[in-house]
């Protein structure tokens, strides 16, 4: 019990983290790699703090199955900003974070990206808070959990 505290608590605060550089890398007046930061890097962090978020509540799921269900989820959302919404819904804050404002194939790349580090990472931790599942192979990428 003590360990998945612990697990939880660094998670929450690796989300908080996560939160803050995402929106760093929207809002960043930098002139160095602006495009990048603002573009890609955020999509590499969203993919990290659905992954981690997911990941902290269902201990049990397996990060591999995580990771590829928040890419599968991620790219769908990407593909619905094919669709014409109203303008009064797009010019919305919440919805420019959390749901972006135009499609870009390129995103899948770093969706991916964010997944493996994301995958990687908290299946790291797991092991090292010794709650990865009996059985599994330590790996950092995807344990093979039961």
């Amino acid at each position: 019990m003590k360990a998945l505290t612990g697990y939880r608590l660094l998670c929450s605060v690796c989300m908080g983290l996560l939160v803050v550089l995402g929106l760093c890398s929207k809002f960043s007046g930098t002139t160095w790699g602006y495009a990048w930061v603002n573009d890609m890097a955020g999509d590499a962090l969203y993919e990290m703090f659905w992954i981690w978020l997911v990941g902290s509540l269902k201990v049990r799921w397996r990060v591999g199955r995580i990771a590829i269900a928040i890419f599968l989820i991620t790219s769908m959302i990407e593909c619905s900003q094919l669709i014409p919404f109203p303008q009064a819904w797009t010019a919305q804050l919440w919805w420019r974070l959390l749901l972006g404002t135009h499609f870009s194939w390129s995103d899948f790349i770093y969706y991916a990206l964010g997944c493996v580090l994301g995958g990687m990472s908290l299946s790291w931790l797991r092991v090292r808070f010794g709650l990865a599942i009996s059985g599994s192979t330590g790996a950092w990428l995807f344990p093979m959990e039961r």
